[in-house]
């Protein structure tokens, strides 16, 4: 599948709708992960849930945007401590919520991969600069790609981390589906 049909794909099932029948898919998704009925889902829970009953493993290795969805939903709490491995966990109030940072660290997943060229989880200033047109789609105009390069690379290693595009990627607004 490529990058676009992979969006489709978690577009179409994700169950983010608002109507009754949204609803009740959610519902029916939240007990199937919640295999030790406690009401709360844990990381490992969502992560083996999301991937078994949704299959989004064939498109895409989706434990990095579980995770980031999963702390943005503590965050949105008033959490702000980093995720510990045994606090991670959301309630059935939150799980809309958490569907819907999933399909956008899913999308911020995709477009971290498509600058990616080479594959090695981290974007050099040379895939950066040879995705200015591509960029350029997703709602931004970059005049200067070395400094806006150096502002994203948080951790001045040089390269640019998931977490760090992710943080950019949000703070312009970035949207895939501009393509």
């Amino acid at each position: 599948m490529d990058n676009q049909n992979n969006l489709n794909f978690i577009n179409e099932i994700l169950p983010l709708e608002e109507s009754f029948y949204g609803k009740l898919k959610r519902i029916k998704l939240f007990n199937l992960i919640d295999l030790n009925g406690n009401g709360k889902l844990s990381i490992n829970e969502i992560h083996s849930g999301i991937t078994k009953n949704i299959k989004l493993y064939k498109i895409l290795n989706c434990k990095t945007a579980i995770f980031k969805a999963l702390e943005a939903v503590r965050f949105s709490r008033g959490e702000k401590s980093k995720l510990q491995q045994n606090d991670q966990f959301i309630v059935f109030s939150e799980f809309k919520k958490f569907l819907n940072f999933l399909k956008y660290y899913f999308e911020y997943f995709v477009m971290f991969e498509i600058i990616d060229s080479d594959s090695n989880k981290k974007i050099d200033i040379y895939e950066f600069t040879a995705a200015m047109p591509i960029i350029q789609k997703w709602g931004l105009k970059i005049i200067n790609p070395e400094k806006v390069f150096k502002e994203i690379d948080e951790n001045e290693s040089g390269f640019i981390l998931f977490d760090e595009f992710c943080h950019w990627a949000i703070m312009n607004s970035l949207k895939i589906e501009n393509c």
